[in-house]
């Protein structure tokens, strides 16, 4: 096991035993989300993706952690059911991107909160979460991350994250993308040519990543 490997999952083991408590919070679900995928044997990250926060979990997810509520068994349960096999659209898309990029080897996906929020009942959604909880959050962990990688490139899912990661870290080169699957995907799939992951990205969008410099952020969302 490698220094990016074990780093992960030494943070990892320690964000599943988090107990800040924080407000906002679904606890009957562990933090989740942060995981590497296909780490490289000399220690490289081709880059880091940055979501808001986790989805809600699957009734599947909450029986495989019942079982099991270490970071290891949730490692696990996202390295197969989130990026192997029949891959979550939320990461085959994102993944995609990165593909593009050629940064999609070695990827730590991650989220400004590892938390799952509290559930508004009569609508059926997630609530926000608390802007103190994203605090909390990233002081905690993800300052961790991104201080343990210093150079690699990050891609941020949503304006939300972009905006956050951008404010926070502004000697990080930060590219902002839609969200791969709010509403429907389509801003997202605007990136591609066709409007279709299996195509090529834009001309107009890599040429925009290419040209910027590596301690600047670049929004790229297409206009609809």
């Amino acid at each position: 096991m490698n220094k990016t490997s074990i780093f992960v999952d030494e943070l990892g083991d320690v964000l599943v035993k988090c107990e800040l408590n924080c407000k906002g919070i679904d606890r009957s679900v562990p933090p989740r989300c942060f995981f590497l995928e296909n780490p490289k044997e000399k220690d490289k990250l081709d880059c880091i993706i940055i979501g808001q926060n986790p989805g809600l979990a699957s009734d599947k997810e909450k029986e495989e952690y019942g079982k099991c509520r270490t970071y290891s068994a949730i490692k696990k349960y996202a390295i197969e059911q989130f990026v192997g096999g029949h891959p979550h659209p939320y990461y085959k898309r994102a993944g995609r991107f990165a593909q593009e990029l050629s940064w999609g080897e070695s990827i730590l996906w991650t989220e400004l909160c590892k938390c799952q929020s509290s559930l508004d009942r009569k609508r059926g959604k997630k609530k926000p979460v608390p802007l103190q909880t994203f605090r909390t959050c990233i002081k905690n962990f993800l300052e961790k991350e991104l201080e343990n990688f210093p150079n690699t490139p990050i891609i941020t899912l949503g304006d939300e994250a972009f905006v956050a990661v951008s404010y926070r870290f502004p000697h990080r080169f930060v590219i902002g993308i839609p969200h791969p699957t709010g509403a429907r995907g389509t801003k997202f799939l605007n990136l591609f040519e066709n409007g279709n992951i299996d195509g090529k990205l834009k001309n107009k969008y890599r040429k925009k990543i290419a040209e910027a410099k590596r301690d600047e952020c670049v929004r790229v969302f297409p206009e609809s």
